[in-house]
């Protein structure tokens, strides 16, 4: 009879243990996006997301796009020249740039990035051999919306700014709509693109927030 206490108590802790949640969700309760991630993570919590999220059939209207390797070269181009640099310094973030491609992976999809009805192209850049080991707070993924007629084709990279938007996170689909989601080893965050203001997009702030618990 004792015997059969104790296994039904440790059956219990086994079964508290194993459905125990692992991210606190911050985010809004009435977006029913924000309730669908939660599950999604707590249901794929053994699986590094920060790596890259995973389709999961029981995540309903959720899909990846499908990206394609980035001609050689383009990555870089682009990393570079999304960013203001004065002139007196472009030579040293250019070769910081340079330093850092090792591991680096770019990726190309079309996409409605920000959700306003037209089609861009956009750089999904990640660094898939190094997520694991990345700092606390860092995340592996960033994407970049630009123009191919606005590429600098010369050999100084400099190029206008104002040709690329940036936004941190892996892009994918939720119910016909573009999100981004960012994770890292402690949160994860999704935003939503909404449009450009002199080629930069508009999404500072998350609409769904999630912290992941301290074991």
């Amino acid at each position: 009879m004792k015997i059969s206490i104790l296994l039904i108590i440790a059956a219990s802790l086994y079964s508290s243990f194993s459905w125990s949640e692992a991210y606190e969700d911050h985010s809004n309760p009435n977006l029913q996006l924000c309730k669908d991630f939660k599950a999604y993570l707590e249901r794929n919590k053994d699986i590094p997301l920060k790596c890259g999220l995973v389709i999961d059939k029981k995540f309903k209207n959720f899909d990846l796009p499908k990206l394609q390797p980035a001609p050689d070269g383009l990555g870089l181009r682009i990393n570079v020249q999304a960013r203001m640099v004065m002139s007196d310094s472009y030579q040293n973030h250019l070769d910081e740039a340079i330093r850092l491609e090792k591991g680096k992976r770019y990726r190309i999809t079309r996409l409605d990035f920000n959700n306003d009805g037209n089609t861009e192209s956009v750089l999904v850049e990640d660094y898939p051999d190094k997520c694991l080991q990345a700092p606390r707070y860092y995340a592996a993924y960033s994407s970049y919306v630009y123009d191919e007629k606005h590429l600098n084709i010369d050999s100084s990279f400099i190029s206008s700014h104002k040709s690329y938007a940036n936004q941190s996170g892996e892009p994918f689909f939720y119910d016909g709509r573009v999100y981004s989601a960012m994770i890292t080893k402690t949160n994860a965050y999704i935003y939503e693109p909404r449009g450009f203001r002199e080629n930069k997009l508009i999404s500072t702030k998350s609409i769904c927030s999630y912290k992941k618990m301290e074991n």
